[in-house]
């Protein structure tokens, strides 16, 4: 018939005790076998670590939101509000170019563009977070009401 027939008729002479043998089963070893180090986060997180442009732009938002809100806390800061006379007319420092006094100059009415800069970047995220929060209380309540 074919070359492997006397393989075929070895096997079917052979007691199925010496064809197969039963496994042993380690109970601690199939735990061990089970077990995943994997984390999520921790993978999304080493992922976004390798991109070095999107870690320095996350240190640059830290850092930009950290000033925002440190900002008006330090020492020798100006009023965002207030109008500022010049000392030596005793008018308005109106349109003044940067200088030591005011860092980035003053406005057409006197008021300090640099405290001006970051109150308004302090009202920008205190709205975004207040929408954020908003849209999230809503979103969720409708959703729970709608199923």
């Amino acid at each position: 018939m074919g070359m492997y027939t006397d393989e075929i008729n070895n096997i079917s002479n052979k007691s199925r005790e010496t064809l197969f043998e039963f496994a042993e089963v380690d109970a601690r070893q199939a735990e061990e076998t089970g077990y995943s180090n994997y984390s999520y986060w921790r993978s999304t997180w080493q992922s976004f670590l390798k991109n070095r442009l999107a870690v320095f732009l996350l240190v640059g938002v830290i850092i930009i939101v950290g000033f925002t809100l440190l900002q008006p806390y330090l020492p020798a800061q100006k009023s965002p509000t207030e109008i500022y006379l010049d000392e030596q007319t005793g008018m308005q420092a109106r349109n003044m170019a940067p200088n030591a006094e005011f860092w980035f100059g003053t406005n057409s009415i006197g008021q300090d563009l640099w405290s001006r800069i970051w109150a308004g970047t302090r009202t920008s995220l205190f709205i975004g977070c207040v929408v954020a929060l908003v849209e999230a209380v809503v979103g969720i309540t409708i959703g729970t009401i709608s199923h």
